[in-house]
């Protein structure tokens, strides 16, 4: 991986692995503070044609992306904020300081790969075989979406599973607690702010239920490519060659 210097951008870098075709992948936080001066580094320095938004209906409508000329905007929620156990962030955060109780984190990461989830997957994997040039995908804050489609990329692609783990948990080297969130932190007792603030770290155990849950209605990563990300023998060959580094 490799981490890309822009002060506007969450959380991002480059999927830079040695099996990988270079400077393809870019991953990170939402768009929607990025500043000229970045946009145009990610068009230009680093050749990123495309950009996948992964956010509810809700997140991208109130803090949309900002656009980029050159670069086309796509949109594949991998969750709806109902499944996140809310139907805004308002209420979230009012439901989070009334019951003083978290979202289930783990039910969270089942709910990204379920079989609803179909229409987005199989879009974004139709974008990645057709499109051209560089693509960075987000969520919020590049962590827990982010994190699952980038596992489901890599892997195609020879990435060690260690790998992939060392590469997720690298967000935890990146302050990605909004300052809005950090304010809100204020209002709890210590010790629940303490387990609050702990909620925005990346740890194994949640891309384990991902996986688990791919086990549980696929059969695994090859029923999971087949079932929910609309990839035949063919497509994941052509995916492979289109991807993978020339040695």
């Amino acid at each position: 991986m490799k981490e890309l210097p822009l002060k506007s951008l969450q959380n991002a870098r480059c999927l830079d692995f040695p099996s990988v075709k270079e400077n393809v992948f870019y991953r990170g936080g939402a768009l929607d503070k990025i500043s000229k001066k970045d946009a145009k580094s990610l068009r230009d320095q680093y050749g990123v044609k495309a950009i996948i938004d992964l956010r509810t209906e809700q997140e991208a409508a109130t803090k949309p992306d900002k656009p980029i000329e050159g670069i086309a905007y796509y949109h594949c929620p991998l969750i709806t904020m109902e499944e996140m156990g809310y139907t805004s962030e308002k209420e979230g955060k009012r439901r989070v300081l009334k019951e003083h109780k978290l979202p289930d984190i783990n039910a969270y990461y089942r709910h990204i790969v379920a079989k609803q989830r179909k229409g987005s997957f199989t879009k974004i994997f139709e974008l990645l075989l057709s499109l051209d040039g560089g693509v960075y995908f987000h969520c919020t804050a590049g962590k827990d979406r982010t994190g699952v489609l980038s596992l489901a990329i890599l892997r195609l692609l020879d990435v060690p599973m260690k790998e992939i783990e060392e590469d997720y948990l690298s967000t935890n080297l990146h302050p990605i607690v909004p300052f809005a969130y950090k304010v809100f932190a204020q209002l709890m007792d210590k010790e629940f702010r303490k387990e609050f603030m702990e909620y925005f770290k990346a740890k194994l155990e949640y891309l384990e239920s991902a996986l688990d849950e791919i086990d549980i209605l696929y059969g695994g990563l090859d029923g999971f490519y087949s079932e929910l990300c609309g990839l035949d023998e063919a497509k994941i060959e052509a995916f492979r060659q289109k991807y993978l580094r020339k040695s």
